[in-house]
This record gives C-alpha cells, structure tokens and sequence, in this order.
C-alpha cells in the first residue's frame, strides 16, 4: 500500500518470500503489489527476484507490469517464470502441429508414432472428431491440451513466442530517457540497463566530415544524396540501427553500456552497401580472432579471415541515473488508413482539358469585326446573335473544305464553288458569286503569309457566307429582313457538317479514362514521337510544335494512309485541321501557332485519327478502341534505346538460328544421295552373321 502514495524510484523486495495466498485473494500482497505496479506515479525499476512466485502471482503481476507508464526495468528470476513460459510455447507447438494435421501436410498416424505415445493420442484424436470415447476425461497430454483448451494462455510480458535462456527472465523497456526514443513495449533481456548504468550516446554521420577519409571503392557511393545510414555496434552483436536524417546528419541515440565500445557505419544507396568508420572519430582495427565470434555474428562476411575491420571506438563513461525526469508517453492507437473514395473520372481534370475551346465565343466577335457584318446587315444584333450560336458549324464546314487542297489554313476559289454547290448556295449570276469571293479576298489587314489575298482566311470565309446570302434572298425578295436570310444560309450549312464531327459528340466518343491511360501507360513513347516530328519550323527559344509537313512525314512513315479503311490523304489533312487550336485572332501572330500542334493537341490529333478508322466497314472496333490501338502502335515504332537493343538481340539471336537451320538442312543428304551410298562394313558384318545362323540351322 506505501508504494501507491510514494514516490520512490526504485524498489528491492527480492528473497522476501512475496508470495500469493492458494487460492488467491483480492487483497493479498499480490493483489496489492500489481496495483502499486500499474499507479505508482515514479516507481521506475523492481526486483522482485528469488521469491517463490508461481504462475498465478506472476500472471496476476503481469497486469500491473503492462499498465504502469513509469516501470522501465523488472526482475524475475528465481520465480515460476519458466512455467509461464513453457505454458505458452507447449499451447503454440500444439496449435502448430493441429494445423498441420488439419492441412494436410503431416499425417496423423506418422506424428502419433513418432511421439511413441499412439495409442494414447489417438483416443485423444477421436475425443476431438467426436467419436466414441469411454476414458476417464481427466487423463490428458499435451496436444489433448491444447486442442481442448478453451482458452489459450496468453504470452507474458513480451507479445512472442520465442525461445528464451533459462536466466533470461528480467524484462525491460526504454522510459526515463532523455534522448532514446522511449517505448512501452517490454523486451526479455540478460542485461538490465538500468542496473548496469548504460549511457545515453549520439552516434552520427556527417557528409563531408565523416567521409574523408573513406576507402576509394566507396567514395562514390557515401556521396550520393539518396544515402541511407545504419549504425552497427559490438555490444548488441553488430545489429543495425537506421539513422535519422536531421538537418546535414545522420543520427541515432543509443543506450550504451560503459567501456570502450566498437561500432561502425552501414551506408546504402540502390543495391550497392558498403561498411565505412567515421573520419571524424576516434578509430581502431579490429581482427575477427580478437573478437568473439558472438559478437561478429556474421555481420561482416565479406571480410577476409585475416583482414582487420576498421571501427570507430567510443569510451563510453557510467550513466547517471539518480534522478529521472518522466515524459508522458502517449499509447500507440491504430492507425486508421482512410481510403478516398475514388473521384470519378472527369475529362475536365484530364490531359485532354486543354484541347477544350467551348463555344468560340472570342473568335467570332472577332471575325464579325473584321468582316464588318454589323453594317452589312444593320439590324438590332439578332442576325449577329443567330450566327454566334451557329458558328462552330461554319467553322467545321471551312476547315472541311480546306483540307481539299495543300494550303489547307485558307480556303481557294475551287474549293468555294464546290462549297457554294454543296450547300445550295448558288446565285443566278455566276459572276456575282466570284465577285463576292475576290471582294472577300482583299478585306483585312495585309499579311502575305497569313492573309494571301488569294484565298479566304477565317473571318473572309464569314463575310463571303453574310454576302452572298443577301444577294441570294435579301435582294430577290424573297425574304423580308437580313436576319430570315441569315437563317436560310443556316439550314443550308448545318447538314454539311457531319454528325460525328460535331465537337461535343466527338469528345463523348473518344475523350474517356482507358484512354487516358492507355497515354499514360506508353507515355515516353509517344513523346519521343512528337519530339521526333516536332521543331523543324520552330526558332531555337521556342516551344517545339508540330508542322503540317512534320505531321504529313510522320504519317507517310507510320503508313496512316491506307484505301483499304478508306484513310486518304484528305483525312490527313483534316485530323490536323480539326485538332489545331482555334485563336481569337488568326491575323496577330506572325509565327502562327494555332496552324501548328502542341502535345495536347497532337494527342488530339491522333485520336481524329483513330476516330477516321473506326468508321471503315474493315475495321470492327469502337472509336475509344482505335484510339488505344493506334497509340499502341506509335509507341511500337519509336522504342527506348534499351528497347532498340533488346529488339537487336532478338532479330541477331533469329538470324543466328534460320543461318543454323539452314545450315544443316544443306549438310544433310538427300534421298537419292543416300541410295548412292556403299553400305557401312559394320551392317555387312551383320548379315553374314545372320547368314551363317541360318545355314547352320
């Protein structure tokens, strides 16, 4: 009761005979004992050795021993220790062998006569399957024991199930330290810590201290950054402790024992691990005859038997326990992993985002500008309203028909009659329409290379539409205002744009998360390619983008080009027009990046591509599929140099065996070359003497 309310540290009640009544009490000494364990506020270190203690003292003590915050050091030998011990490992050997029985791998028999003890066992067998048994049910032996146990005994102190020394019976644990990281796990120990007065110490690598003077063959290795450092010391058999990066070092704090101790330093990078000894501290050579074999245990194989280990060597003074400053330790709770529900996939947070243009709101107020339409029409913003909602189809139509000819940005005069033709567009005077088409060529601002004033550009494809619809029904009379005529021109363009080219139908179809990931999965590949066709037009300081020449080269090379799935060479001009970038003004930039291909806008451009070929009757497969299937196959042709090589070994290693194969069909002779040739004397041998047989029969 005096150690509930005390503050005392340390306590010896070793050969007091401390023992608990038989049957136990709620209030004996041991009852009491574990209670001043589990609360006493400093009570740090007790030997309770040599008292006489049985099995259910010490697991009435175990109780109090786990709940103290403060104990740190336990002795228990001359106590029914051993019992406890053997208690547990007789019930684990026993689980052990009835789940090998039950998987199969023993057989029942052979283990019951090996334990010479068969018959026996076996009515213990047929106890546990239920058959009839007329033994007394107090006869047991272990593996009855432990089959018919309900429930199982615990392990004491430490949570295993490991052997242990028979004078291994004092246990330990790290609490009252300043520096050691403190533990509340128990550890089975021959020495104890506290007793022996073991000292805190530092132990510490410093890149570009510690390794100046390192060995050659390991210079190369203790300067690289990604370095991992253990700690190896003699006195707990050389095992290593994982240092902590803090700031420029690695360390770790050990409890020590006092004397001249050896350690040394574990460094690992990769694969590679090599064993080096500080510069800067004090340093010895160790021969493995000086040293007991324990204590190398194996940790330096490959050293030479002769060859001396050099170890850093540290006196390390008695520990100074009298007054220990307890911490609060916080109990170890689980730790709950928490998985995300995974967000679902969304080609807004994908890399097919920035493809996205929306409604072109920004490019068509700036062609309406250009082309002047509020004048030509002059009207309250209704006809303009109208053509804003509908421009994306005059938009995909342009691009449809400039991908006719081989200046595929603007659109030539060919191209405009057929696109007039098509949509029903034609005036009564053929002359009108060319007047509109070379009026519309010589607005804006003049750019020889982005406004040739020979073909229609963007916003001169918009006027010339406005124009000639005006001409067409605004002028005939036959409609009242310039906004019904805006919305016959309309009805006549909107069935020229294919169904499947329809920008949000398009990205439904292909912009998906197998996609994706098919990208990503062969995603150096694919760079490497656009790497390749990529930058020839660019200048030096540049963003490397994809010509229209770089995009037509790289399709010849990977064979896009194919009649029998009805890809032509207009479908190659098209997958580079539809997937190029759609710039508020077409006219602003003298390098013209929108008539060029960045990455997001190749990868679009592929999948146009693999798009096209779903669409053939030859080809079976779905748009998203064709997609996956054509990334495959530009990944297959532009390998890593490592693939490359691979690739060579294997087409070498194919040569070598079609040479061998036929090699060794010219070497073996023909028919009619083996009936040419003499018999071998060893069969003429053989049919004289079978002659000879039957003439003496």
């Amino acid at each position: 009761r005096g150690l509930l309310q005390s503050r005392i540290q340390r306590c010896d009640l070793s050969w007091n005979c401390v023992r608990g009544n038989d049957p136990p009490l709620e209030d004996d000494c041991i009852a009491l004992l574990s209670q001043s364990l589990g609360e006493a506020p400093k009570l740090w270190h007790v030997n309770l050795s040599f008292n006489g203690m049985s099995k259910v003292d010490l697991r009435r003590l175990e109780s109090g021993a786990r709940a103290s915050r403060t104990l740190a050091g336990l002795h228990l030998g001359g106590n029914k220790v051993k019992d406890v011990l053997d208690e547990r490992l007789s019930y684990v050997n026993a689980k052990r062998r009835r789940e090998a029985m039950f998987a199969g791998e023993n057989n029942l028999a052979e283990q019951l006569q090996a334990a010479g003890r068969q018959g026996k066992l076996l009515e213990r067998g047929r106890d546990h399957l239920n058959m009839a048994d007329d033994r007394d049910s107090k006869e047991s032996n272990s593996l009855g024991d432990a089959i018919t146990v309900e429930t199982a005994p615990s392990p004491f102190l430490v949570n295993n199930d490991d052997e242990v020394d028979d004078d291994q019976y004092l246990y330990t644990r790290i609490i009252g330290t300043k520096d050691v990281p403190q533990s509340l796990e128990w550890q089975r120990s021959k020495h104890c810590w506290i007793c022996e007065r073991w000292h805190e110490i530092r132990f510490a690598w410093t890149p570009g201290r510690s390794d100046s003077d390192v060995q050659p063959a390991s210079r190369k290795l203790v300067q690289r950054s990604d370095v991992k450092v253990a700690c190896r010391c003699a006195f707990d058999d050389w095992k290593p402790h994982v240092c902590e990066k803090i700031k420029k070092s690695h360390q770790v704090w050990l409890l020590v024992p006092p004397g001249d101790r050896q350690y040394t330093f574990e460094l690992s990078a990769g694969s590679s691990t090599v064993t080096e000894a500080a510069s800067d501290a004090g340093r010895e050579v160790l021969h493995k005859k000086n040293l007991e074999a324990a204590l190398w245990a194996g940790a330096f194989d490959n050293k030479d038997e002769d060859e001396g280990l050099i170890t850093n060597v540290h006196t390390v003074p008695p520990g100074d326990w009298d007054d220990v400053q307890f911490v609060p330790i916080p109990e170890k709770q689980a730790v709950v992993v928490k998985q995300k529900p995974k967000e679902a996939w969304t080609w807004q947070k994908s890399l097919f985002a920035p493809a996205y243009e929306g409604a072109y709101e920004h490019p068509f107020e700036k062609d309406w500008e250009l082309a002047h339409c509020d004048k030509l029409v002059n009207d309250d913003g209704s006809t303009k309203a109208l053509m804003k909602a509908n421009y994306g189809e005059f938009l995909s139509v342009y691009k449809l028909f400039c991908s006719n000819n081989k200046a595929i940005f603007t659109l030539g005069w060919n191209d405009f009659t057929d696109f007039t033709v098509s949509a029903d567009l034609e005036v009564k005077r053929k002359a009108d329409a060319d007047m509109v088409f070379f009026g519309c060529c010589t607005t804006g601002p003049k750019n020889p290379h982005l406004n040739p004033k020979k073909s229609l550009c963007r916003f001169q494809f918009l006027d010339a539409c406005m124009k000639l619809a005006l001409i067409k029904w605004f002028r005939t009379k036959e409609v009242a205002t310039p906004l019904e005529a805006a919305q016959k021109l309309v009805e006549r363009v909107a069935p020229l744009v294919p169904t499947r080219e329809e920008q949000e139908d398009f990205h439904s179809r292909v912009w998906r998360e197998d996609v994706e990931d098919a990208i990503k999965h062969d995603m150096d590949n694919l760079k490497r390619a656009f790497k390749t066709h990529s930058g020839r037009e660019d200048a030096l300081s540049k963003h490397k983008m994809c010509s229209f020449g770089e995009w037509q080269d790289m399709c010849e090379s990977l064979h896009f080009v194919d009649p029998t799935v009805g890809f032509t060479e207009r479908d190659v001009n098209l997958c580079f027009l539809r997937a190029t970038r759609t710039p508020d003004d077409e006219l602003h930039d003298e390098h013209a990046p929108h008539r060029k291909l960045d990455w997001v806008h190749w990868i679009e451009a592929l999948m146009r591509v693999g798009d096209r070929f779903s669409e053939s009757e030859n080809v079976d497969m779905e748009p998203y599929e064709a997609c996956i299937q054509l990334f495959e196959r530009v990944a297959y042709e532009y390998p890593s140099g490592a693939e490359k090589r691979r690739r060579a070994k294997l087409a070498a290693e194919l040569d070598r065996k079609q040479k061998e194969e036929k090699a060794a069909e010219a070497r073996r002779p023909s028919v009619e070359e083996d009936m040419k040739k003499p018999p071998k004397l060893s069969a003429i041998l053989k049919g004289a003497r079978g002659l000879g047989a039957f003439k003496k029969k």
